[in-house]
């Protein structure tokens, strides 16, 4: 009994993280997403294929009526030769008028039929386009806040090693405040991140009607666009730049 309630207890709590990590999402899957969710890619759609019918009857358009103007030639009773003649000139006029005529609907249906197509891929193309460079800003976004984040934690250690500096004289309070006021100014720099970020992953939202979360949106290592967040990394050389520039 106790180690059937073991694998019960390992299975969910096995469930319960599964359920709490969200898959990544690739960019071809929100692509796809976006050009089913979006409603101008399905009016496109809709527009080529009625196109595609209007050509088709176009099309069929032309057979019956060259059937039935043979069938009314073939029943029309015997008459004089001059008669007949004239009869002849005048239904090859109209055959050739009604071929030029239903000739030229079916090459402009054509001709409509190829501009909904081409309206129909830029519309593709155009849904498409919007969802890689919202996907770009959100990854760039996400390591610009990665890259905020660890220069704070790394500014507030300086902090703690500026306030033995002071204390032991090497330092001054104006140096603390001057690492101060750079942590101040990147929190101010995360949230504006954090708004931008926000506000793409609400564009990205409403193209592809899922309900996403930033964590689901990763760039691989193939998609690196844009450069890293870079700041001073070594203790050493930023006392050197803070005590360099002293006012006191």
């Amino acid at each position: 009994m106790k180690i059937k309630m073991f694998f019960l207890t390992t299975a969910f709590i096995t469930q319960s993280t599964y359920a709490s990590e969200l898959p990544v999402i690739p960019l071809r899957d929100l692509v796809n997403a976006a050009l089913t969710h979006q409603p101008s890619v399905a009016v496109s759609y809709y527009e080529t294929e009625k196109k595609n019918s209007d050509l088709d009857l176009s099309r069929a358009a032309l057979y019956p009526t060259l059937d039935l103007t043979s069938g009314l030639n073939n029943n029309r009773k015997e008459s004089s030769g001059t008669e007949r003649n004239v009869e002849n000139k005048v239904s090859l006029s109209y055959r050739i008028t009604d071929f030029g005529v239903r000739g030229a609907n079916i090459r402009k249906s054509e001709y409509e039929r190829d501009n909904s197509k081409t309206d129909y891929e830029k519309t593709k193309n155009i849904v498409s386009q919007e969802v890689v460079t919202t996907y770009y800003n959100i990854s760039k976004y996400r390591e610009m806040i990665d890259g905020v984040n660890l220069e704070k934690e790394f500014y507030k250690k300086m902090l703690e090693t500026f306030s033995l500096l002071v204390s032991s004289g090497v330092a001054m309070q104006s140096d603390m405040r001057k690492v101060q006021v750079s942590i101040d100014a990147l929190n101010t720099r995360s949230i504006m991140y954090q708004s931008m970020l926000d506000d793409e992953m609400y564009k990205m939202q409403n193209m592809t009607g899922l309900n996403l979360s930033p964590d689901q949106i990763q760039s691989d290592e193939k998609f690196n666009l844009f450069k890293k967040y870079i700041f001073v990394e070594s203790p050493e050389k930023l006392i050197d730049m803070v005590m360099k520039y002293n006012d006191d």
